[in-house]
Order: C-alpha cells, then structure tokens, then sequence
C-alpha cells in the first residue's frame, strides 16, 4: 500500500485536506464512469461490466498503486484489442486476458523496465494513439450505418513501425560514423618521423560506434591500404563502444595487416573499448606494447620501430 503510506506521509489524512480529496474524487468518477460504460460496450462487453471495473480498478489504484498522485481510469487504447478477445473467447476469455496483463506488468515492474519506453519512438506512439481512434471511430459504422467493418491489426502495425523505426536508426547510426585519413596539420608526424613521414606509415581516424551497421565500412575504407602500408594508426578515441561485429571486423583487419608484415598501433582507445577488445583478445593479437594512449606517442613509437629494424644485421641467404 505504497501510495496510502505516501499519502499518511504527506499528510493528507487530516481534516485540512479531506475537502480537495473528495471533490477531486468526483471530478475524476464524473469523467471516468460514463467513459466505462461506454467503452465496455465498444469492447463487447455489457456497461455494468465497464462500471464495476472502473471502480474496482480505481480503489485498487489508489491503494496499492506506486505513487499518490497516480490516476487510474478507462482508456481507449484497449478497446481495439478487447473487443477482439471478446469476439474470440467471450468475457471469460477477457477475464482471464486482463489477469495475465496483471502479472506481466508487475512482473515487468519487478524488472524494472518501465524506462524502456524511452526508447520507442515518438512517431510509433502518435501513430498508436491515431490508430486507437481511427478504430473506434470505423468500430461505429455497424451501428450507425449497418456497415460491417473488417478487423484492424493494430498491434501488428506498432510491431512493424517499431522494427522499421530500429532499422532506419541504425541506418543513419551507420551513415554516421566515418573512416577517414588523418590529415596531419601540425605537422606532428613530419617533426616526430622526419622529413617522409609518409612513407608507409597510414593514420585513419574512426568516428562514431563501430557496429554492426558500420563494420563493413571500416573494412572498405582500409581494404586498399593494406599492402602498401608498413604501419596503420588508428585513433579510437571517438569510438564510445563496439560490439561483436566490429570487433570481428577489426580483428580480421589486424590480421590482414599482420601478413603482409604490417603493424597496427591502436591509439585513444576508451576503457569500455579496450575492455571488450581484450576480452575478444584483440589486444594479445595485436600487442600491448602496441595500445597507445596519444598520437605523438604512436609516432615515437613507429620511430623507434624503423630504428631498431635498420640496426638490425641482413640475414644472408
């Protein structure tokens, strides 16, 4: 009885406050009564059913509801799906319908997934909402103009807007992110690697998440990069996270490089990105020694790299 001890809390229990609670509570059953009524029968059911609902659900509500200034009443969101139940299976169909609606939602609040609706799109709940009186008002046709007609599915078509709502998203998600080569207007990598700074060594930039919708074109953009490159820099460091596929891509990447004798320097990287890649094991692939925190610093890197690889003795044949 959270919203009674809210309410005891609060104190709205005194005489002070029993005016306001009465005449609001008139006001909300002068609203939601004849509404009841009326959407019972628009579900099939007879008006006295919608009337006992209305305030059964109304006290049960107020008392054991979450919070004191909640407000319970009948809504036309649901006449499009119960008059389909009522058609099919009766009222005791209904009946046994509304119980399992209880369970699922208290279950889904024991879940804690209420902020889930944040995350449908305003246009699929407007669409909703049109939809909702689009059918009621076609759901009067049988009685004002003897017409009969056909059923609507209406929660096959949020479905289908919220599937098409998450694809044109993770298109323009996709659209988004961008691999580009990395100008070096300073001229950081020409004091740092001498005057060819050019000469093999490749800095890409990664833009945005690397998922699965952006993966392939990581793997295009660097595609025509690998034979002629000694050494590929990448900075990571506006990546905010990556998932299995872009991992994958990477890792196919590393190892493409790798063959023809390359190396890959990883640079910015951001700790929940460098803490999938070495969970996946990219990071062992490629080498710690190998995960750099600032672009200068994979420079010296590579710099030192030439170095001690031209000190190095030719092995004779």
């Amino acid at each position: 009885m959270i919203a009674v001890l809210q309410a005891k809390a609060a104190g709205l229990w005194t005489r002070a406050h029993i005016r306001n609670n009465v005449v609001a509570g008139i006001i909300v059953g002068v609203v939601a009564l004849p509404l009841a009524m009326a959407f019972a029968i628009a579900s099939g059911a007879r008006p006295e059913q919608g009337l006992y609902t209305s305030i059964v659900a109304g006290v049960l509500t107020s008392l054991f509801g979450g919070t004191r200034v909640q407000i319970s009443g009948p809504t036309g969101a649901f006449i499009a799906v119960l008059a389909i139940i009522t058609a099919q299976h009766g009222i005791a169909g209904l009946q046994i319908a509304t119980l399992m609606a209880g369970v699922i939602l208290v279950a889904f609040g024991f879940a804690r997934l209420g902020a889930v609706i944040k995350y449908i799109p305003n246009p699929v709940i407007v669409g909703f909402t049109a939809g909702i009186g689009v059918i009621i008002f076609v759901g009067q046709w049988k009685d004002f103009f003897g017409l009969a007609p056909g059923p609507a599915g209406l929660v096959v078509a949020v479905n289908v807007g919220v599937i098409v709502a998450a694809l044109l998203f993770m298109r323009r998600m996709a659209d988004a992110v961008n691999v580009e080569q990395h100008l070096d207007t300073t001229a950081t990598s020409f004091d740092i690697l001498g005057p060819k700074p050019d000469s093999g060594v490749v800095i890409y930039s990664i833009e945005g998440p690397l998922f699965f919708g952006a993966a392939e074109k990581l793997e295009r953009t660097l595609a025509h990069i690998q034979r002629p490159a000694t050494t590929l820099i990448l900075r990571m460091g506006s990546v905010p996270f990556i998932d299995a596929t872009g991992i994958n891509a990477l890792e196919e990447m590393v190892r493409d490089f790798k063959r023809h004798g390359a190396s890959v320097l990883l640079v910015e990287l951001r700790p929940n990105v460098r803490y999938k890649l070495e969970r996946a094991g990219v990071i062992a692939q490629i080498g710690e020694e190998h995960i750099v925190d600032t672009l200068d610093n994979a420079l010296r890197l590579t710099k030192q790299s030439r170095k001690a690889a031209a000190a190095k003795p030719p092995v004779d044949a």
